[in-house]
């Protein structure tokens, strides 16, 4: 009877052991970071980033607690939030000697600036990574970004010397680039011109910018004041304070055609900008 009792007692330990820890390992912290990129991957960010937070309190070692601090500003990066994302990737560069943890914290830092348009930080961020960089992968990623904001500031030798140059030429990314180089260079309009051509003839900075319409309304509203500023002066040949008042509502009208066409090219410039920013979007990679 003491030997039956006993070998029950064995199996209920060994069966309990067996749970227990089995129940450790799902609870471990390998797999609560494997959970976590599952749900990064699904872009459920904002349970990914609890779950990262969890190993980050259980972790002792620090290079795998700043990798885990990268996974969490790359899902603040998919939310959107690019000010906390570069707010993770600060602690990572701050924290770090490691040259590959450096060399995504720098990158994926850029492009967090990139997204908040701060185009100047961004390539800052990125000239400061060429230090760390040893991977060819980031390499090639860290250029094209370069480029791509030399593209959308319109600083078109820059971006060439670039993609032309010897991390670029011969890549998938570079070619592409390029191309895009050569649409947004075509299309860029100079807002001097715009003003000018509407001086000239009212209305035609307006068509220049294909906004046809509004070109055409400017042209029969100063073209009409200027006819009744003429009829006017044939009918009495003096001047009267009704000439007087027309030729100054008719100055009005024509200078705020000029202006209005130098401001429907930096409106058509600004969004040329805006489509640039988002086709790089689709080149650019986390």
């Amino acid at each position: 009877m003491l030997n039956k009792i006993s070998i029950y007692i064995i199996f209920f330990s060994l069966t309990l052991t067996v749970l227990l820890s089995g129940q450790n390992s799902y609870y471990s912290t390998d797999k609560i970071i494997e959970y976590a990129d599952f749900l990064s991957e699904q872009k459920k960010c904002s349970m990914a980033r609890s779950e990262y937070q969890r190993a980050l309190y259980i972790l002792e070692d620090q290079e795998d607690k700043l990798e885990i601090i990268i996974k969490i500003g790359k899902c603040y990066y998919v939310e959107e939030k690019f000010d906390f994302s570069i707010s993770e990737y600060k602690k990572v560069i701050n924290n770090t000697n490691d040259e590959k943890l450096l060399e995504q914290a720098y990158y994926l830092m850029s492009l967090s600036y990139f997204q908040n348009r701060n185009f100047e930080a961004a390539r800052k961020s990125l000239l400061e990574n060429k230090k760390y960089i040893y991977s060819e992968d980031i390499r090639i990623k860290n250029e094209g970004l370069i480029a791509s904001i030399y593209i959308i500031e319109h600083q078109w030798e820059e971006a060439d010397l670039l993609i032309n140059g010897p991390i670029l030429k011969n890549t998938s990314l570079g070619k592409k680039l390029k191309k895009l180089t050569q649409s947004s260079y075509k299309n860029k309009k100079s807002t001097i011109l715009g003003a000018l051509l509407s001086s000239i003839i009212p209305g035609l900075g307006k068509v220049y910018v294909k906004n046809s319409g509004d070109g055409l309304i400017s042209f029969i509203t100063v073209s009409s004041m200027v006819a009744l500023n003429l009829s006017e002066f044939s009918q009495n040949k003096e001047v009267s304070m009704r000439l007087l008042f027309l030729s100054g509502l008719s100055t009005v009208l024509y200078l705020g055609n000029i202006y209005g066409s130098y401001i429907a090219v930096k409106f058509y410039n600004q969004a040329l900008t805006t489509d640039l920013h988002s086709q790089i979007n689709k080149l650019i990679e986390v």
